[in-house]
């Protein structure tokens, strides 16, 4: 899912810890709440939202219109 992901991996250090036997997995870190500042400008986690929205608007408006045509011609 990438953007919308609730967890990432950690990122990489420079230098290589020394790793133990339990610590072979990766830790995920929570992700930060999107938070208004980041709607405008858009950040490119939340470009793909604003784009899915625009969407919905566009498809929602031309249902409707097509609903009121249906109506006024019957």
């Amino acid at each position: 899912m990438g953007y919308f992901d609730l967890y990432r991996y950690r990122k990489p250090q420079d230098s290589e810890p020394e790793v133990d036997g339990a610590e072979t997995e990766k830790e995920l870190e929570p992700l930060p709440k999107l938070t208004l500042s980041e709607f405008w400008p858009p950040s490119p986690r939340v470009k793909p939202l604003l784009i899915g929205m625009g969407f919905f608007l566009l498809n929602f408006l031309m249902l409707c219109i097509w609903a009121w045509a249906l109506y006024v011609n019957r």
